[in-house]
C-alpha cells in the first residue's frame, strides 16, 4: 500500500526549505509585531501569519494549483484547534515548533479540501 495523500502533502511541506523558511519568516514577523513580549505567536496573529506564508509559497506547485487564495479564518481556527493539545490550558502562545505544525496542518488541509472539492465537481 502507498502512503496516504495527506501524508504525501504533509511531507511535501515538511521537506520544503521554502515552506520552512516562510514559517520562520512569519513567526519572526509576529514576534516583531508584539515587540517580543511573548515567546511565540498569539492566536489572533495566525490569520496574518497564514496570509504571509501564502504570499511566500504561492509558487509551490501544490499551493499554486489547489490553494490560490490564503486559507480563511475558519480554516486557520480549525487548524489551531487541531494542533493544540487538550491540556494546553490558558497558554495559547504557539512557539516555533508548534507554529510550524499548525502551518503544515493548515496548508495540508487546505490542499486536500480543495482537491476533494474538485473531485466532487
Amino acid at each position: 500500500m502507498g502512503i496516504s495523500a495527506s501524508k504525501r502533502v504533509n511531507n511535501s511541506f515538511q521537506n520544503s526549505d521554502r515552506f520552512n523558511s516562510a514559517c520562520d519568516s512569519a513567526f519572526s514577523q509576529c514576534l516583531s509585531l508584539t515587540q517580543h513580549a511573548f515567546e511565540g505567536v498569539l492566536p489572533y496573529q495566525l490569520k496574518t501569519a497564514s496570509d504571509q506564508i501564502h504570499t511566500i509559497i504561492s509558487d509551490h506547485p501544490l499551493i499554486h494549483k489547489w490553494v490560490p487564495q490564503p486559507p480563511d479564518r475558519t480554516q486557520v481556527d480549525s487548524a489551531l484547534r487541531h494542533i493544540l493539545p487538550s491540556d494546553h490550558g490558558s497558554d495559547n502562545v504557539l512557539r516555533l515548533p508548534m507554529f510550524k505544525d499548525w502551518a503544515r496542518y493548515l496548508y495540508t488541509d487546505a490542499v486536500l479540501s480543495s482537491a476533494t472539492k474538485a473531485l466532487i465537481v
